[in-house]
């Protein structure tokens, strides 16, 4: 049901983005964006969301062109994020663009969006220690 869910989100993305290839990077509109066409955010769109970076980016390679596999892995990589699945998000965004779009706009922003969550969980992990232990000795 969550990958009948996340697929119809991104179907409602391409759908109101269109043909544009603006990027906006603090909406979800911008997920496939760079794609050439409109057909291919569609073909895109028919693969089943992915569980983990290595499944997506499986699943990413059955896709006919690059922009295909691009715009698929930057709607995983978007998934993943409001997943909170950070470390997902930085190996499929990296695959991109050490793979399929070394310029990708949207895929550093997803890196840099992800590596500062990331390090937000570990400094709260941290202050937990650190409560924990200031704890203990009381």
């Amino acid at each position: 049901m969550r990958n009948k869910f996340v697929l119809f989100i991104v179907f409602l993305a391409l759908v109101s983005s269109g043909c544009s290839k603006q990027v906006d990077d603090n909406s979800s509109a911008g997920v496939v964006s760079e794609a050439s066409s409109i057909g291919q955010k569609m073909e895109a769109v028919k693969v089943a969301a992915a569980k983990t970076s290595k499944e997506a980016i499986a699943l990413a390679d059955k896709l006919k062109t690059v922009n295909e596999k691009k715009d698929y892995l930057i709607a995983q990589t978007e998934s993943f994020y409001k997943s909170e699945e950070f470390e997902q998000v930085v190996e499929v965004a990296q695959y991109v663009l050490g793979n399929l779009d070394k310029d990708s706009n949207v895929a550093k922003h997803l890196i840099e969006k992800a590596k500062n969550k990331l390090k937000e969980q570990a400094q709260d992990k941290v202050n937990e220690v650190k409560n924990s232990l200031g704890d203990f000795g009381n």
